[in-house]
């Protein structure tokens, strides 16, 4: 058996990948350490000119460790969640609001279609009941088999509102509408099911 294709070269070749993000975090703060460093030695410069340029780079540059320390680092150290990798189930139902919420309901679903394109996640609609009319939807269901969906989407479930004057309306009064969003992490199918 070749040493490359040996199931330890391969795990080890995928961890690399894993932490190449971290490894270039970690490069880019100590870029920015050693960059501070050299611009607080300006700040004693005779220069007013060079101290004052110094001073607005030393601030830029202790905001951008400060955003490497609080939010880089802790995204890329901290394991992922279980559900990182999965599809996600998406159900919305139409709720207070009559004709109004329906079409809020029609507006979220769009909206979401739009979001999957953004990030070439394919979206498939399960089931969906539109009104009479076409433009309302009471419920719909839909699957997105983008890979980490589930992350993206997961707080996304509860009940979202909005307050406008309707298409429905007539005198121009503001009316709110509610629609009830659950997310639900979706297994990604490897096609090792057998069929009986």
């Amino acid at each position: 058996m070749d040493e490359s294709s040996s199931p330890e070269h391969i795990a080890n070749v995928v961890l690399a990948k894993q932490l190449e993000p971290l490894h270039e975090a970690w490069e880019s703060y100590g870029t920015t350490k050693e960059t501070i460093f050299e611009t607080a030695l300006l700040l004693s410069d005779p220069d007013p000119s060079m101290r004052s340029l110094a001073a607005k780079e030393q601030d830029e540059l202790l905001s951008s460790l400060s955003s490497q320390i609080l939010d880089t680092f802790p995204s890329l150290l901290l394991p992922p969640s279980e559900t990182s990798r999965h599809f996600a189930l998406m159900e919305m139902k139409a709720g207070v609001g009559g004709d109004e919420a329906t079409l809020f309901a029609a507006d979220l679903l769009r909206m979401y279609g739009r979001l999957c394109e953004v990030n070439g996640w394919p979206m498939e609609v399960i089931s969906r009941d539109m009104l009479d009319g076409g433009k309302g939807m009471k419920n719909a269901v839909i699957e997105i088999k983008g890979e980490g969906a589930y992350d993206a989407l997961r707080w996304e479930s509860g009940v979202h509102r909005v307050q406008r004057v309707p298409e429905t309306e007539k005198s121009a009064r503001l009316h709110t509408s509610t629609v009830a969003v659950v997310v639900l992490p979706l297994a990604q199918d490897n096609g090792s099911q057998k069929e009986e």
